[in-house]
């Protein structure tokens, strides 16, 4: 056997070893590809579904009773009574209110029962009246909004509480 030929034989079975090492390794860290094929899904979820449902019905047939979380007693004196508005015990009269977002001046006033109107709505907190004046989930409306002490006194709403 002549040296090149050698040196031939050689390379195809380090190929070959390559190949099959590669491959030994894409078992090893198993199926990595999801959703390339067409119409293929992950039945992981589905499969979990289908296992918690089985065993919810399996449970309603041991105890008798669904499995489920637990309702929450309110007691119906507390259901009935309406939510008291936060700033209630800070105002006696009308507030002025403003706050500066996006280079925008806002306004808002505060009622005498202590509900805020603000773009014709009325809101129980500060802090609803702020979020929706961001366009936002949540706003720190304490933080947001100024007060008018005196004229072109403007102060924070927190100052109110302290």
């Amino acid at each position: 056997m002549s040296t090149k030929s050698h040196f031939v034989v050689c390379q195809h079975l380090e190929n070959v070893s390559l190949g099959a090492l590669e491959k030994y390794q894409f078992a090893i860290q198993g199926n990595q590809q999801m959703g390339k094929l067409p119409r293929s899904e992950d039945l992981r979820r589905k499969l979990g579904a289908e296992i918690r449902k089985y065993q919810r019905e399996e449970f309603k047939d041991l105890i008798g009773r669904e499995l489920g979380p637990k309702k929450e007693v309110v007691p119906e004196a507390a259901a009935e009574m309406p939510r008291r508005p936060v700033l209630a015990p800070y105002t006696q009269k009308p507030l002025r209110l403003r706050a500066r977002f996006k280079e925008k001046l806002l306004s808002a006033q505060v009622r005498r029962d202590g509900r805020l109107r603000f773009a014709g709505t009325l809101y129980d907190s500060p802090s609803l009246a702020g979020a929706t004046a961001c366009q936002r989930r949540t706003c720190n409306g304490w933080k947001f909004w100024e007060d008018e002490r005196a004229s072109g006194d403007w102060v924070l709403l927190d100052e109110l509480r302290r």
